[in-house]
């Protein structure tokens, strides 16, 4: 398993270069919904995610800070 974590604020797209495919994979809010910074409850915080070959894209859309994590399990033969 192979694993990370991304603090992101306003809008973006990150992209992690992965060792191969993947067979499971889990990309979330790691603070479970809590908006540190405005403190404002219409706004609505989105998080996608894709994986193309050995790349993950992450794209997000926050309106404070927020932690994004991100945990990949591979076969054993994959991990290098």
């Amino acid at each position: 398993m192979v694993s990370g974590e991304l603090i992101v604020i306003g809008n973006g797209t990150a992209q992690i270069q992965l060792t191969g495919q993947p067979i499971r994979m889990s990309v979330y809010f790691d603070d479970e919904g809590e908006i540190i910074v405005p403190c404002n409850p219409h706004y609505h915080d989105t998080l996608d995610w894709v994986i193309n070959g050995s790349i993950l894209t992450i794209n997000y859309q926050v309106s404070g800070i927020r932690a994004i994590k991100w945990n990949v399990g591979f076969y054993w033969k994959e991990i290098k």
